[in-house]
């Protein structure tokens, strides 16, 4: 038994000096997807977003709790008004979004695309299938999601 974690200890620090190696030509995502909570204003370095309708202040925590990484799939429609887009998440990310709905119903979810606020959506009931709905989304928007993220439903 020893003698194998000696081994295993001796693969992996052999290894250690090649592990810049391993991540190099890995690259940032071309576009970030974030999706973060509701916090009071007092939280610790809360981001401001300002909402349209109805016009309120609310604070978004710090750290995101979705990523495009969670991104499935996203399908562009044609809504009444304007184009939308429903975001299938993978399993990942449906658990985190059921969690997160469910334990805050009442606050917002905020979505930012590159940093920007995007979309912010209150939490009305626990959100079980993992689709995110957004509406009402520009020409420039709708260009992003078909470019970055529109890809085959299963």
């Amino acid at each position: 038994m020893f003698y194998r974690f000696r081994l295993l200890f001796l693969t992996l620090a052999c290894l250690f000096p090649f592990t810049p190696l391993l991540t190099a030509g890995s690259s940032p995502p071309p576009i970030t997807f974030r999706v973060h909570r509701q916090v009071d204003q007092n939280a610790e370095r809360a981001i401001p977003v300002q909402l349209s309708n109805p016009p309120e202040m609310i604070y978004a925590h710090r750290s995101s709790e979705i990523s495009e990484k969670d991104i499935s799939y996203v399908h562009v429609y044609q809504g009444p008004e304007a184009p939308g887009a429903k975001i299938q998440l993978d399993i990942h990310g449906r658990l985190v979004l059921e969690t997160l709905t469910n334990a805050n119903k009442g606050q917002y979810l905020i979505i930012f695309i590159d940093g920007k606020p995007l979309a912010a959506e209150p939490i009305t009931k626990k959100i079980t299938d993992g689709v995110l709905a957004v509406d009402n989304l520009t020409p420039e928007m709708v260009a992003v999601f078909k470019k970055h993220f529109a890809k085959k439903a299963p």
